[in-house]
């Protein structure tokens, strides 16, 4: 996995097959929008290659070419940052000279400078809203349709769980940071007082709900089954590992419980926090 410099980790590597993938174009002064996108396509299954990808030691004036040659879709995410950008402007003149299939994400309002605008006025364009559905990815995917990308590989339908289930089951990043964890009037467990450092993490934005535990698990152990989208209780440990080991296995993800850490930083707000304590 590359380094990073900004605090920013590269959410995957960059695809390094043989089957046809999609180049992703960007800013790097964007990553926090165009990375949610990207792990998106690439968490259901597509082939993405993107620079935050490459390897420490590789030259990236022979990566990059050679990425964008090899490559059967190009996917640039349009900013007023990302139009100023040498390599983005490119990577664009590239696609568009060697037809490689290209559509542009806009992330935000962008005029495009006039060159810019003749080479790319009219391929295919979403726009990302200022708050992401699940309709706004399919939008996107719809764009693969009739070209080299291949639909990915459905699971076998016995162990897959539905799309919509995990997605209501949303993950929000935390960005990283740090804190002072524990309390010197709780237990006693939780003195001294000290500080803990987190690096960025994604945590689930609700509970796991009945509904998800039984999609996964087969049964439902809580007392109170009011609904599907209660919480799912009267679990352990044990039995919470048992259901991440499945949803990995049914998912291809790889969900975890957060550490301590990470959780106390989460309840109190993060990088966001207004001196809650836990």
């Amino acid at each position: 996995m590359a380094h990073t410099t900004d605090g920013i980790p590269p959410p995957f590597s960059a695809y390094q097959g043989t089957e046809p993938y999609i180049f992703a174009s960007y800013s790097h002064e964007d990553k926090e929008q165009v990375y949610p996108i990207i792990s998106w396509l690439y968490q259901h299954g597509y082939p993405i290659w993107y620079d935050e990808g490459i390897y420490p030691g590789k030259n990236w004036l022979d990566v990059i070419p050679e990425a964008l040659s090899r490559s059967a879709f190009f996917v640039v995410f349009i900013s007023p940052k990302s139009v100023k950008s040498k390599w983005v402007n490119k990577e664009i003149g590239y696609a568009v000279r060697n037809d490689i299939q290209l559509m542009a994400v806009y992330l935000e309002d962008t005029i495009l400078p006039k060159k810019l605008d003749f080479l790319i006025n009219e391929i295919q364009a979403v726009t990302k809203p200022e708050k992401i559905e699940v309709h706004f990815y399919h939008q996107i995917e719809r764009a693969f349709s009739g070209s080299d990308i291949k639909t990915p590989v459905k699971r076998n339908q016995e162990n897959a769980l539905s799309r919509d289930l995990i997605e209501k089951y949303n993950m929000v990043l935390v960005k990283s940071g740090t804190f002072q964890m524990g309390s010197n009037d709780g237990n006693s467990n939780e003195k001294p007082v000290h500080t803990a450092t987190v690096s960025d993490f994604y945590i689930g934005k609700y509970e796991v709900t009945q509904d998800l535990w039984q999609a996964v698990m087969g049964n439902n152990p809580s007392r109170n089954k009011k609904g599907g989208n209660y919480p799912v209780e009267k679990v352990n440990w044990n039995d919470c590992q048992e259901f991440i080991k499945k949803l990995n296995q049914q998912t291809g993800e790889k969900f975890r419980l957060p550490t301590e850490a990470e959780w106390e930083y989460a309840v109190i707000g993060g990088d966001q926090s207004r001196g809650y304590t836990y």
